[in-house]
């Protein structure tokens, strides 16, 4: 099975990994969410850290229908509007659906992006606040 964790931490961001097989069932994906994120929120805004790099190595299939449902209500699932997003999905299949679901959160106000390379990602994280 998949696993989520912090893998580091600087004096600004926050790097989370998601590792291993994909879970199959939307159901699971959406507890594990459930009771990643609001820790993971909580020990960034406690330590005044607003930058989260998600580098996402997950293997196996992906639900459009999960995508869709998580990225339309990051809040509900323990995100914070104070904290800058950027997730780096190297499979291009993943993150062609992956996509789907930041536009929607982008469009929800969210400041959250994805990409292919790291560097980029960490180069879009370290833009001022405004």
């Amino acid at each position: 099975m998949g696993s989520i964790y912090i893998a580091s931490e600087t004096a600004d961001t926050v790097t989370v990994v998601f590792a291993g097989d994909r879970r199959v069932h939307d159901s699971e994906k959406i507890e594990e969410q459930w009771e990643f994120w609001p820790r993971t929120t909580q020990h960034c805004l406690s330590r005044g850290i607003r930058r989260v790099l998600v580098l996402n190595e997950l293997v196996g299939p992906i639900s459009s229908t999960y995508v869709r449902d998580f990225h339309t209500d990051l809040g509900r699932f323990g995100f914070d509007r104070e904290l800058r997003y950027a997730m780096v999905v190297r499979d291009r299949r993943s993150r062609s659906v992956l996509s789907l679901g930041i536009a929607l959160a982008k469009e929800g106000g969210w400041d959250i992006e994805i990409f292919d390379k790291e560097s980029a990602a960490r180069d879009w994280l370290a833009r001022p606040f405004a």
